[in-house]
């Protein structure tokens, strides 16, 4: 029999610490099923968890720093306050054209024409979609403009509401 190894299994981490910590009950059960279910320790899926978010936390940091630096951000806040500006005009003339409907006036002055109510609502449609089309493709440079589609949609609902 060799008595120069140690008994039972080797430690996991080299510089380790015990720490009392309080979790709730909810908290407690769900680590004891999925312990249970992995055949792992709750003290090893616990480990993993916050060794999972202090990676996350430190990498967002760096990438923050990394962002700071970068002329793509200059670009994003001017296209969000393009978008913002386009929203507005196209809001103001959604209720324009929804008054106008609602007198039931048949034509309206556009860009120095005289045209039909109707033809005006599809053009500003058509100038929505296109607004749309420019919040998807900006999106892929990491902008969060989603409250924005929705307000588009919103626009354009309204309109053929009244068309």
């Amino acid at each position: 029999m060799d008595l120069s190894r140690p008994i039972g299994r080797p430690p996991k981490y080299r510089n380790a610490v015990i720490m009392h910590i309080v979790l709730p009950l909810e908290l407690k059960q769900f680590l004891r099923d999925l312990s249970t279910k992995t055949g792992r320790s709750m003290s090893e899926l616990i480990v993993e968890a916050l060794l999972n978010y202090y990676k996350e936390v430190r990498i967002g940091n760096i990438r923050l720093r990394e962002r700071e630096k970068r002329a793509i951000d200059v670009m994003r806040e001017l296209e969000i306050k393009r978008i913002e500006r386009e929203l507005k005009a196209h809001e103001s003339d959604v209720e324009r054209l929804e008054q106008l409907r609602a007198q039931n006036i048949m034509y309206v002055n556009y860009r120095g024409m005289s045209i039909y109510i109707w033809d005006a609502i599809v053009r500003k449609q058509n100038s929505l979609h296109g607004l749309m089309k420019k919040i998807v493709g900006l999106e892929k440079y990491g902008l969060d403009l989603y409250k924005y589609a929705e307000k588009v949609r919103e626009l354009i609902e309204r309109l053929e509401k009244i068309k």
